[in-house]
């Protein structure tokens, strides 16, 4: 009832995961979580946003304090004799990280120094760590990118394929009340694949 669904989570995943008597409880497990049975209400799933953070990788520290922000608050404006301090994830000797910036409109992507929160900074206030060097940097922040990608979208994949199974569990116990409802259930869910970058084959 479920091996073609795990066979295509297994195919877009690229696991090359087969029906076997693990991925089957595996997947019947899922199903059955929390108590679920047919007549609970359930919803199909959604791919969930991309976080920054997870494709962002350690690549050093900062040399120096990073400058504060271009525009001084009003308060600060009104008090030359301030001197603000650097928080302490832009101060000298805090982490520094890498962050992939996709643009879809080129089909490309650029790279943006940042802190720990996010927020971007010049290279050249890196320090790398040692054996690093900024092409290696590059090359592990779009690794980590794809690892992250492929996770996100393969998450979002098995929590599809649970929810093709719910549904046609529903089929089973409704008959063609159910048919009428939910149009098309038996068909094999289309599963999200990670998108492909210029040059490179897809995960």
């Amino acid at each position: 009832m479920c091996d073609d669904i795990i066979g295509m989570i297994g195919e877009a995943s690229k696991t090359g995961e087969k029906p076997n008597d693990a991925s089957r409880k595996g997947l019947w497990d899922a199903v059955f979580a929390r108590g679920w049975h047919p007549n609970c209400t359930f919803r199909e799933p959604v791919l969930r946003p991309r976080q920054a953070t997870e494709s962002m990788i350690k690549i050093g520290t900062w040399s120096e304090d990073l400058p504060g922000p271009a525009t001084p608050t009003k308060r600060k404006r009104n008090d030359e004799d301030a001197a603000p301090s650097p928080k302490p994830h832009r101060a000298r000797g805090a982490d520094a990280f890498l962050k992939p910036n996709l643009n879809w409109t080129h089909f490309g992507m650029s790279f943006v120094v940042c802190d720990v929160k996010g927020s971007a900074a010049s290279d050249k206030f890196v320090q790398l760590a040692p054996g690093m060097t900024m092409a290696q940097v590059y090359s592990d922040c779009m690794v980590n990118f794809d690892e992250q990608e492929a996770k996100r979208v393969g998450d979002y994949d098995y929590d599809l394929g649970v929810y093709w199974v719910r549904s046609r569990l529903l089929l089973l116990q409704n008959g063609k009340d159910a048919v009428m409802r939910r149009a098309e259930l038996t068909r094999a869910p289309r599963c999200h694949r990670p998108p492909r970058h210029q040059g490179e084959d897809s995960l």
